[in-house]
């Protein structure tokens, strides 16, 4: 038996409101939207980092997106010391054998606490 062609197999639209739209009535039409959207990497975390550590995000419409400027410098140990957002705030990442003990931007400062395994026991901004 010959398989269905793709444009010959129906979609429910009823929740396409993202993406896809209701004229992706079949799945052809439907794999060729998905075909066009241009897709851009995003996390989840708005103060992570892409893979090449250079570039700090901001949130439009509650997602992160990533900022066209901003630096990183790192310590002689190669951890990241500070973040600076191009015309806006700069993170200082302060450690203590390597690892994070606080994060402030000038305004705020968020510290850890670290048991003997250097796991996070409690946190706190002040």
């Amino acid at each position: 038996m010959a398989e269905p062609k793709a444009d010959k197999i129906r979609t429910d639209t009823t929740n396409f409101n993202n993406n896809l739209s209701v004229t992706d009535i079949d799945a052809q039409k439907a794999l060729d939207t998905i075909n066009d959207l241009e897709l851009v990497e995003t996390e989840t975390d708005p103060l992570s980092l892409h893979l090449d550590q250079t570039t700090p995000q901001e949130i439009v419409n509650g997602k992160p997106r990533y900022m066209v400027g901003g630096t990183i410098t790192r310590d002689v140990d190669g951890y990241i010391e500070t973040v600076a957002y191009t015309g806006g705030r700069t993170f200082t990442i302060s450690r203590v054998v390597g690892y994070i003990n606080s994060i402030t931007d000038g305004v705020r400062t968020w510290t850890y606490s670290r048991d003997g395994d250097n796991k996070i026991t409690s946190w706190s901004v002040s």
